[in-house]
């Protein structure tokens, strides 16, 4: 999977959009995916957001980033095309093997479901999870148990 490039981004936002208007996992949507993201991310992916383990963290003037579980202590902070995890750093950017990580992933499909926990904040505390001064443990998922 060298090379994972522009046609292959444009395919998975096509993918997004059209799960978002449906408003589900359609068969054909499955087998788009399964095309697109390695089996196991998509698997893990799909796990996270079963679980409630994805939140959208939403500012005052509409600026978001989704936060979504990991084995570590804190979740991650992850946008569209940025996740702090090690696999997103060595396979998406480092080797170019993969398209995303398993949260990113799970984060796209949360949004496009509506089924991402919703945490308004102010513009402010928002800024704070950008520089991660704010403590992530007190916004961790309901659903998960530690």
């Amino acid at each position: 999977m060298a090379g994972i490039g522009a046609v292959e981004g444009a395919m998975s936002d096509a993918m997004f959009e059209d799960m978002e208007r449906q408003g589900e996992l359609s068969d054909s949507i499955l087998f788009r995916m399964t095309s697109i993201f390695k089996r196991s991310t998509l698997e893990a992916s799909l796990a996270l957001v079963d679980k409630g383990y994805v939140q959208k963290i939403v500012s005052d003037s509409g600026r978001s980033l989704f936060l979504v579980e990991s084995s570590q202590d804190d979740p991650y902070v992850c946008f569209k095309h940025f996740c702090p995890c090690h696999y997103f750093s060595y396979n998406v950017i480092n080797k170019m093997e993969a398209l995303t990580c398993k949260h990113i992933l799970a984060a796209r499909i949360a949004n496009a479901l509506k089924r991402a926990d919703i945490v308004n904040v102010t513009n402010e505390e928002f800024s704070k999870w950008l520089m991660k001064q704010e403590p992530m443990k007190q916004y961790v998922s309901p659903n998960k148990s530690r």
